[in-house]
């Protein structure tokens, strides 16, 4: 019997060629494959990203029309088929006989303000109509904290006045000679929360001041603000909440929610709280006088 070899190497060669040509599709399809995930993982990137800076922009305009309440803000980011767009919900802080919890951690020494009156106007007919104010501070297993409430309030004549308490934790030595409060049993609700540690009732006619000059609701005085000052143990931080009695807490700012849109769909929301602005750290020094002071 006859061999043929030449037909044996051939048909040696013919599945070493395809087994090349296997592996090389294979290798192709994989880089292929490969090839469109990077892409569409660039895409989503890029898509994130202008969804992202549309939601910043957003945030940006709402912050500019602070407290003029007009339309909301609304707009596009970007240009020639690559835009993303931005809408802003903006909620109201205060305005109601709610409880006001501050967002996030407070920071020794880093000063609160809380209106009084519309920031605005500072008119007698604006003003918050109670006489006490609820003071709700500290958090289970946090560093105990002291806080310094200054009240400032003025006459019908435009003369400015102060008056100032410190609350301390009882048993605490952060603040000498200030008014001991006593902690609360765990679970007490105080200003909308359970985990205060601590609540005290601020009598703004009984707070420390000139005798002559007492703060009264009779129409004599129209309340501004106060200055809340926390004195954490260690420099740490702590939590703050207020509560009204008998009236509605005056606005205090503004909650921002932006969400940014691409036109592939890609979504990004973004969220701030911007309070009223108030005066610099530098009027918490000036205004203190033994005088009154006059506009």
């Amino acid at each position: 019997m006859k061999h043929c070899p030449a037909i044996k190497e051939k048909g040696q060669v013919l599945i070493v060629v395809l087994l090349v040509s296997a592996i090389g599709l294979t290798l192709g399809l994989s880089l292929a494959s490969r090839t469109t995930d990077d892409s569409n993982i660039a895409t989503e990137i890029e898509e994130s990203s202008r969804a992202f800076s549309a939601a910043e922009a957003g945030l940006e305009a709402a912050a500019q029309q602070l407290g003029i309440f007009g339309p909301l803000p609304t707009g596009t980011v970007g240009s020639g088929g690559r835009d993303a767009k931005y809408n802003v919900d903006i909620v109201e802080v205060g305005g109601t006989t709610s409880s006001y919890i501050f967002p996030g951690e407070l920071y020794s020494n880093q000063p609160i303000t809380v209106w009084l009156n519309d920031y605005r106007t500072q008119s007698a007919t604006d003003k918050y109509f109670g006489s006490t104010i609820e003071l709700c501070w500290g958090e289970d297993g946090g560093e105990l904290s002291a806080f310094e409430v200054t009240f400032y309030y003025k006459n019908n004549a435009g003369t400015y006045y102060l008056a100032r308490e410190v609350y301390n934790p009882s048993g605490s030595t952060l603040v000498e000679g200030a008014i001991n409060i006593p902690q609360l049993a765990s679970g007490v609700v105080a200003c909308g929360s359970d985990s205060f540690t601590h609540r005290t009732t601020v009598n703004l006619t009984t707070m420390k001041s000139n005798p002559l000059t007492q703060y009264n609701t009779s129409g004599t005085y129209v309340p501004l603000m106060l200055k809340l000052r926390p004195i954490v143990e260690n420099s740490g931080t702590t939590r703050l909440g207020i509560a009204p009695v008998d009236d509605s807490l005056p606005l205090q700012g503004e909650e921002h929610i932006s969400l940014g849109t691409t036109d592939g769909g890609q979504q990004t929301k973004l969220i701030q709280f911007i309070s009223f602005p108030a005066p610099p750290e530098i009027f918490d020094t000036v205004i203190y006088s033994e005088e009154a002071l006059t506009k």
